[in-house]
């Protein structure tokens, strides 16, 4: 502020007086323009809101609509009985359970069967050597035994997808090796795990040779084990192996008999 008084005209008007009305105005102004920015930032957090809302909901019904397809319908008749009904009983994306009552072909209704529903989903497991004929495995913590375990790299096909091609695409993100030669076993047949407790998810099982690695595995938590043919089998007596890959890798060695 000035400290001196300047008159200007006959009004009386003095300089502390213009610089404390033009203060005034900017601050109004400045307020304004707060006020505004916090408007348009209302605004465009609402709009990503309803946005991010709209399509979880899309997402949801998309969902919703493929868990009821695959889904099988009461009256359905199979070499095992016919379906008298079907309900899901635990919804989740990762984990949908269904509760199934099944009438046997000597007609008698058994207790209600709860599956795990993996909504028509499907798996490659791929069984690789290298050049000096060990398999390429993989070691990784697997939360539901709380230990360590050690593995033929597996994954989901995805849509669109071959089973050799999501088996190759597992294998280089699980290991860094890739192979050559790739052959899927019994014509394109899966196995499956569980059989008395799952409703699809079955396994194609994914054999190549030659593996060299040209990368690390894309997660920290994975590392590569290189096992003889011996060794595998001491893996799979020691508790450490799930049994899907001891499976698919002893049917791989005696088709490679």
């Amino acid at each position: 502020m000035l400290s001196t008084r300047v008159e200007l005209g006959e009004s009386g008007t003095t300089g502390d007086e213009y610089l404390f009305h033009a203060e005034m105005i900017t601050r109004s102004l400045c307020i304004m323009m707060l006020d505004y920015i916090i408007f348009v930032c209302y605004l465009y957090i609402s709009y990503i809101g309803a946005t991010h809302l709209f399509f979880c909901e899309i997402f949801r019904i998309g969902r919703d609509q493929k868990k009821e397809q695959a889904m099988r319908q009461a009256g359905e008749v199979t070499e095992v009985g016919t379906i008298i009904s079907e309900k899901r009983v635990f919804d989740d994306p990762f984990f949908s359970v269904v509760s199934r009552v099944v009438q046997t072909s000597n007609g008698i209704a058994r207790e209600p069967q709860l599956l795990w529903d993996r909504m028509g989903k499907s798996f490659a497991i791929a069984v690789v050597t290298d050049e000096e004929g060990r398999y390429v495995l993989v070691k990784e913590a697997k939360y539901g035994q709380m230990q360590f375990m050690i593995s033929a790299p597996t994954g989901g096909v995805k849509k669109n997808e071959t089973p050799l091609a999501a088996a190759a695409r597992e294998f280089l993100a699980e290991t860094g090796y890739v192979a050559e030669s790739w052959e899927m076993l019994f014509i394109g047949k899966p196995i499956f795990d569980f059989g008395d407790k799952t409703d699809g998810g079955g396994h194609y099982i994914c054999v190549a040779k030659n593996a060299r690695q040209t990368d690390v595995p894309s997660n920290a938590d994975q590392s590569v084990v290189l096992a003889s043919r011996s060794e595998f089998f001491g893996h799979a007596i020691s508790g450490w192996m799930p049994a899907m890959s001891i499976a698919a890798i002893s049917l791989a060695m005696e088709y490679a008999q």
